[in-house]
């Protein structure tokens, strides 16, 4: 198996968690793991899962009561400034990111082909 190395941060408290799973599986199981090979089964396990890990982990915020989205849409105002999503996108993302052909609002006449 090919491992790419990665520092993940953790809190202290979490840190201590993981140390405590890993006493733990250590015990039940009378082997000794790491805290990588820890990590990479609660990840297997939470991608097996999908959905029910989503739901069940982060039921609270997934997905947002219509209160909440009530409230970040209070947030909003109209500034009475029309834009394009082109110049959106140009703000956003910068020159290069524009791919899409502009086109005219108006048409143009074209020249027939001789």
């Amino acid at each position: 198996m090919y491992t790419v190395s990665t520092s993940v941060k953790l809190s202290e408290g979490d840190k201590k968690k993981l140390e405590r799973l890993q006493a733990l599986v250590t015990i039940k199981t009378s082997k000794k793991v790491t805290q990588q090979e820890i990590l990479s089964k609660l990840i297997s396990n939470a991608t097996a899962e999908g959905d029910k890990f989503v739901d069940k982990t982060f039921e609270s915020t997934v997905p947002m009561s219509d209160d909440a989205f009530q409230r970040i849409l209070s947030l909003t105002s109209d500034w009475k400034v029309k834009t394009r999503w082109e110049d959106i996108d140009k703000t956003v993302y910068g020159d290069a990111r524009s791919t899409t052909p502009r086109t005219n609002s108006k048409k143009e006449k074209t020249k027939p082909r001789e």
